[in-house]
């Protein structure tokens, strides 16, 4: 199997298949170097998105080794990038940051993979996100986003903004929040529903925070709405969140609980545990729980 076939597995979201097929293009001592360690990163991907941390690490250190071996300065750089993205995924920053680090160092002497830089970067804040620390982590998505801006991937650069935002809404830093949303609003019209329906959810958050709360049920209220183009776990999850939390400013009990049991409906999903956090926040406001 060729790397366009494997690509193709991975398209169609075969991934276990794909990466069984890439650790046997990456052990055929018959084929290039350079298809052997990029087979080896496609199962770094595959392995990382199954939750197969151990087998995504062990993928890129062969990418890695085989890439030394051979002088491919390139392939053994690009694997740097790769293993620190599946300690992060693995839920290990600890182990990222030093190869992140590394892999930013030796880039600049690789023009060939400059238009990794924008992923690295992000790579890298989310690391110190994890890590708590906040500034180092809004300054690398804003790098991120700017060069994705620049390259003209309006989605993704909409995308770091956005997380950018949520960091630091999360850290009740709405008008810090505030620069990073009006830079994703302006990229919208290039975007996608997902990035919008995201949009409106922390435009929800953000409204709450300072207190708009007509605002905040507005923005939450179009997301929350049947058929929202683009909405997900995480937009209905943190909109419901926002109106339930507003409601029970307001004194509403009986839709704040109605919009509890919306959020309860998605957390799960949602795959952020920051989220998941403030939703059990007000399961216990909601139940009398001190916190």
């Amino acid at each position: 199997m060729d790397l366009p076939a494997l690509q193709a597995l991975v398209s169609r979201g075969r991934l276990l298949q794909a990466l069984e097929e890439a650790q046997k293009v990456g052990t055929d001592g018959t084929r290039a170097v350079e298809e052997r360690v990029s087979a080896w990163l496609v199962g770094v991907r595959c392995a990382s998105v199954r939750g197969l941390h151990s087998d995504a690490r062990r993928c890129a250190q062969q990418a890695r080794s085989l890439a030394e071996g051979a002088g491919y300065q390139e392939g053994s750089v690009l694997a740097l990038l790769y293993e620190g993205s599946a300690h992060l995924h693995a839920g290990d920053p600890g182990e990222a940051e030093p190869l992140l680090l590394e892999f930013m160092a030796r880039l600049e002497a690789l023009p060939g993979l400059h238009n990794h830089k924008p992923d690295a970067y992000c790579q890298l804040a989310l690391c110190y996100e994890r890590q708590k620390r906040i500034e180092p982590a809004v300054g690398l998505y804003e790098k991120g986003a700017d060069l994705y801006h620049q390259a003209g991937n309006y989605r993704l650069a909409v995308t770091v903004h956005q997380s950018a935002a949520w960091l630091l809404l999360r850290k009740g830093q709405a008008a810090a929040a505030e620069k990073h949303l009006n830079a994703a609003a302006l990229l919208l019209p290039q975007s996608d529903d997902v990035n919008r329906a995201d949009q409106l959810a922390m435009e929800a958050a953000a409204y709450l925070q300072q207190g708009q709360h007509s605002e905040a049920i507005r923005c939450a209220e179009e997301v929350l709405v049947p058929g929202c183009p683009g909405a997900k776990p995480w937009s209905r999850t943190c909109a419901a969140w926002a109106a339930g939390t507003v409601a029970v400013e307001q004194g509403r009990p009986e839709l704040a609980q109605v919009m509890l049991q919306a959020a309860l409906k998605d957390v799960t999903d949602c795959m952020d545990p920051a989220l998941m956090n403030l939703v059990n926040e007000l399961r216990c406001r909601l139940a009398g729980i001190p916190q």
